[in-house]
């Protein structure tokens, strides 16, 4: 593994200290521009695909689409329209 090479979202910038144990560990540059070291078995593996922003995005944006559904339900409860009758209306919607 050379300096250059692309695993996921990280790109290798050098061999870091070797780990306790004997690995070799590698210093990344992630997308989102945060360093971070990584075990040279884990980038190869594909254990390791970035410095943990996907996962943090991921959970953003799951974060955010249950915030909009619970929205979406609290205004449907306010005009007075039950999920059930609603469901009727979207199915008739997506036949025509």
């Amino acid at each position: 593994m050379t300096p250059g090479d692309r695993f996921g979202y990280l790109v290798i910038l050098r061999e870091s200290s070797r780990a306790a144990n004997g690995s070799r560990r590698y210093v990344c540059l992630c997308a989102c521009g945060r360093e971070t070291t990584q075990r040279r078995h884990d980038l190869r593996a594909g254990n390791v695909v970035s410095c943990g922003c996907i996962g943090r995005l991921g959970r953003i944006a799951s974060l955010n689409a249950r915030n909009i559904r619970a929205a979406h339900e609290r205004k449907q409860q306010q005009r007075g329209i039950d999920a059930d009758s609603l469901g009727v209306l979207y199915s008739i919607a997506r036949a025509a």
